[in-house]
């Protein structure tokens, strides 16, 4: 991974920065690279929760027992998280 090799020159980090759709700021990189508190990547177990998590909250049952207000803010060119999921929960969370 990118972040993990210390011998990849800062040229060729600079090309990969290009494409990535989290970052492309050559200047953050180094930031985070050279803070103390590097930013840890996720777990595993990060991820399979947050995959239970997404599956429990679009069942019925779940946003009929939604008690707390949610603010979604999103764009239609977000190029990381597909636009079309939080809509079609927010359609679902008043149609049902």
């Amino acid at each position: 991974m990118l972040a993990q090799s210390v011998l990849i020159s800062d040229k060729i980090i600079k090309i990969l920065l290009v494409k990535n759709k989290l970052t492309h700021s050559f200047e953050r990189y180094e930031k985070i690279q050279n803070a103390p508190y590097q930013i840890p990547s996720v777990t595993f177990g990060w991820v399979h929760a947050t995959f239970q998590a997404m599956d429990e909250i679009f069942l019925p049952k779940a946003i009929k027992n939604l008690n707390t207000d949610v603010f979604i803010m999103g764009s239609p060119d977000d190029q990381v998280v597909d636009p079309s999921a939080w809509q079609k929960w927010v359609l679902k969370s008043f149609t049902d």
